[in-house]
């Protein structure tokens, strides 16, 4: 479970990075659909193996202050590209 986890998490950076760079509704989409998915499955480890909640919390936030801060930057992008094309 803890590798498909941080699969999950690098291919939320990946996606994340690529809809910064390409921003369109296909990857925002699917960047949101990572990040939902790192946070269950990280969920659901700090509940199997509660000993390492502290450090889980703070990568974690670490990674969602990340991808969050791309998905917001992607984001806008797309909003300039919008307009600029209508």
């Amino acid at each position: 479970m803890v590798l498909l986890h941080a699969l999950i998490a690098i291919a939320g950076l990946a996606v994340t990075t690529f809809a910064y760079f390409r921003p369109s509704k296909a990857s925002l989409r699917s960047a949101y659909g990572l990040a939902v998915s790192t946070l269950v499955t990280g969920t659901y480890l700090v509940i199997v193996s509660p000993s390492h909640l502290m450090e889980a919390c703070v990568a974690g936030l670490v990674y969602f202050a990340f991808v969050g801060f791309g998905i917001i930057a992607a984001h806008k992008k797309l909003a300039v590209v919008r307009i600029t094309n209508e």
